[in-house]
């Protein structure tokens, strides 16, 4: 070992870990393109790629927290004009997309045993993994 690798490791500290921060989509998540944003054009007689248009800043927004789940929630209504039972039905719609399958080769390589998200997965409203728990199998 030279002198700065010794002097380096000497000074090392241990810290103590407060937060761990998982990426979900296209990550953990394998996530294909369900349709749901062209569904939702034709249910909501708007042209191709205009959902993007309308709601791209809101996705940014929530993705990198600046806007509340309740702010894009209010977004959505506002510039799509959905009622509740409507923003309901596309937030499961983008939650099962969004949420298709766990990559579990990436799981099992990370931490040596399976995770089970099922719990998140399945009510299609959840906002994040922590809401069910991720539990070791």
């Amino acid at each position: 070992m030279d002198e700065g690798c010794r002097a380096q490791s000497e000074e090392a500290q241990i810290v103590a870990i407060r937060a761990v921060v998982f990426d979900v989509g296209g990550v953990l998540e394998i996530t294909p393109d369900l349709g749901v944003d062209r569904l939702w054009e034709a249910r909501l007689g708007l042209t191709a790629g205009e959902m993007g248009d309308r709601m791209g800043d809101v996705w940014t927004g929530g993705s990198l927290g600046t806007l509340t789940l309740e702010e894009v929630h209010q977004a959505i209504r506002d510039r799509l004009d959905l009622d509740e039972q409507q923003l309901a039905a596309y937030m499961a719609d983008l939650w099962r997309e969004y949420l298709t399958s766990a990559n579990t080769e990436l799981f099992h390589g990370a931490t040596g045993s399976a995770l089970d998200l099922r719990g998140c997965r399945s009510c299609g409203r959840c906002h994040h993994l922590s809401k069910q728990g991720v539990n070791r199998n």
